[in-house]
């Protein structure tokens, strides 16, 4: 085993500039991966159980009561057959709020229940005729015409498609990478290979340096990863506390995966490369 560590790093020292390179090719996109996918955890608690229709939101004034409430209900359903009503539990006003403003959890739980004023979500085809109920003296205010769930929801199934489609192209990309560059470090080191396999060395002692080498590769690919998704992390946390939002987290399965990724796929793609080069030679 030491001696199947020292050749590996001595093929990474011999080729440092290619290392680096893979290191790069490989931590870039798996980097964009995680950062998209802590965003789009960040976001799911917002987008959970939104539709994708047109909805606005109208709040009623928090001195409402129930019954004043339900009467207010059954008024508009008769006038507008066509619209979808929901009303909105407590329990998700307060839910909402504590993810964009979680300095006001204290201030919730504190105050009385009918301190946040009753929420009801209208679906309409038409969004832009519900914009009519701000006349109505029990409404407080009305949303705009498309509530933020299905605008958050858009937004991060797109952001998660066209960012997976990158990734994969860019891990495709390393993934190349690596076996060419396990290739040309196979082309080098031919006659030794040859040798060693006619004086019956096993293959684990002819594999191992140049799997060694790549795993190594991989897994530092897989931290400088985790370290760039912090700081980028970081930062757009700083950006969303100046305006009053929960901070960004990399949570601890988005970093087990990304070392995971880095690692296994330079080391599959150089294990495919070296019995394919076995094979071959075997043939010849």
């Amino acid at each position: 085993m030491h001696q199947i560590l020292t050749e590996a790093f001595a093929l990474m020292r011999r080729r440092i500039l290619a290392s680096f390179a893979l290191i790069i090719a490989v931590a870039m996109p798996v980097a964009l991966g995680g950062v998209t996918l802590s965003i789009d955890l960040w976001l799911q608690p917002l987008v959970r159980g939104t539709t994708s229709r047109p909805t606005v939101e109208v709040l009623l004034r928090p001195g409402a009561t129930g019954p004043a409430v339900q009467s207010w209900l059954h008024a508009q359903r008769a006038s507008h057959p066509t619209w979808r009503f929901r009303p909105v539990p407590r329990q998700e006003m307060e839910r909402r709020l504590g993810v964009w403003f979680p300095y006001l959890k204290p201030l919730l739980r504190r105050q009385p229940a009918d301190l946040l004023p009753n929420m009801i979500e209208i679906t309409s085809a038409h969004p832009r005729t519900v914009a009519a109920l701000a006349s109505d003296p029990i409404v407080l205010a009305v949303g705009p015409e498309t509530s933020l769930g299905p605008v958050l929801r858009r937004f991060s199934s797109r952001l998660s498609w066209i960012v997976g489609a990158a990734t994969a192209i860019l891990l495709f990309s390393a993934a190349l990478f690596a076996g060419i560059w396990v290739h040309l470090e196979l082309f080098r080191h031919a006659d030794e290979i040859s040798i060693m396999r006619l004086v019956g060395a096993t293959e684990p002692s002819v594999r191992g340096p140049f799997l060694v080498a790549v795993g190594l590769t991989g897994g530092l690919a897989g931290i400088l990863a985790c370290v760039s998704d912090a700081a980028m992390l970081r930062w757009l946390s700083t950006l969303l506390g100046s305006i009053g939002l929960p901070p960004l987290t990399g949570p601890l399965g988005v970093v087990v995966v990304q070392l995971l990724v880095a690692t296994l796929i330079p080391l599959g793609v150089a294990t495919f490369t070296l019995a394919r080069h076995a094979t071959l030679e075997i043939e010849d």
